[in-house]
């Protein structure tokens, strides 16, 4: 990573993480800072600290002893907790490697002054003593830990890292559905491939299971799994369990959608799943992102823990905004990151 490229990094890292100092002390013209009289105002001396000096509660914690956890503090406030059991707030930069191609040929391309290999092809030689002057840059820097997409390398020095395992987009460019039998199969490869190799990692913070996926009805919604698919097609047979176990009864069904079938059956017959009316296509939509989020969330989760039982799992990092039926259909996980889907600032009341 050349200096210019870090020190870029740096700014819009520690610009991150301080913004919402800035939006404390100085009110902005263009936002409506009124509260309602039982609210005292936010000081900054009132939010919370990134050095904590309290001792540690074991009352809240998520995790296992020994690996990176996440535990809440005596006033609520969770902080991630390091395997010799401290608490930390982890600020970390991402994308660190030896180089970085440009994505069309005459594109900027990025290569480290501290990286003697060729440009294009990782020398491994190379790549270690890289490593080591580039981590003492990033601390340099004010960064703690390494985010998503750094380079496998440093997951063999001391320091905090997250993996990204990326699974969806493999299941895309085979154009496989969630419910295809194929997705569950393939997932599991990519997951132990990828986690195996790192369940007793003590650096690891734990794996996001995925980057930026379209949660739109475009994208993943009951349409996407119906339309022009066999009636016995596993994606088509979730999307009439879901229709069922929203309207029970067909009859109420066709009141609904204003139709006239006369059994659950004639929906084989369907080359499309209607979308008006779109009260009601509205209400299956949601019922559906909240079935296909938990069953995703749970199959993912579940190959996880079967090749690494220590680490975190972090979540899907969301796409602008991550919908309430998904958020809700990532209950189980560690925690999910979906405080910027909707919109909150580290101080945020609700955050």
């Amino acid at each position: 990573m050349t200096r210019a490229l870090l020190v870029s990094l740096t700014i819009v890292g520690m610009a991150w993480l301080v913004s919402p100092l800035i939006s404390i002390g100085r009110p902005r013209a263009d936002v409506d800072d009124r509260q309602p009289a039982s609210v005292a105002p936010r000081l900054l001396s009132d939010s919370p600290t990134t050095n904590p000096t309290t001792q540690p509660t074991r009352a809240q914690n998520r995790g296992h002893e020994g690996f990176w956890q996440l535990e809440s503090d005596e006033s609520g406030v969770w902080w991630f907790r390091s395997p010799e059991g401290n608490r930390e707030f982890l600020n970390a930069v991402t994308t660190v490697q030896p180089f970085q191609l440009g994505r069309g040929e005459d594109g900027p391309q990025f290569v480290s002054h501290d990286y003697k290999g060729p440009v294009g092809a990782v020398d491994a030689a190379q790549l270690k003593p890289w490593a080591a002057a580039t981590l003492e840059r990033v601390r340099a820097a004010g960064f703690k830990s390494l985010g998503a997409w750094c380079n496998p390398i440093f997951h063999q020095f001391d320091v905090p890292a997250a993996r990204d395992l990326n699974i969806t987009p493999h299941m895309i460019g085979h154009g496989l559905r969630l419910y295809s039998p194929e997705w569950p199969e393939m997932a599991e490869k990519i997951v132990q491939a990828q986690v195996q190799p790192l369940r007793d990692n003590r650096n690891l913070v734990g794996y996001y299971i995925d980057n930026e996926l379209d949660w739109g009805d475009s994208a993943v919604g009951p349409g996407v799994h119906f339309d022009s698919l066999p009636p016995d097609d596993a994606n088509r047979r979730r999307v009439v369990e879901v229709i069922r176990s929203v309207w029970g009864d067909f009859h109420q069904f066709n009141e609904d959608w204003g139709l006239a079938i006369s059994d659950w059956a004639d929906l084989d017959g369907w080359k499309t799943l209607p979308r008006e009316p779109r009260a009601a296509y509205d209400r299956l939509l949601s019922a559906w992102l909240g079935a296909y989020a938990r069953d995703y969330h749970t199959l993912l989760t579940g190959l996880i823990r079967k090749y690494d039982p220590n680490h975190l799992i972090l979540g899907v990092r969301f796409k602008g905004i991550g919908p309430d039926e998904v958020v809700a259909g990532a209950r189980d996980l560690n925690i999910t990151p979906h405080m910027i889907g909707h919109g909150l600032r580290l101080y945020s009341p609700e955050w």
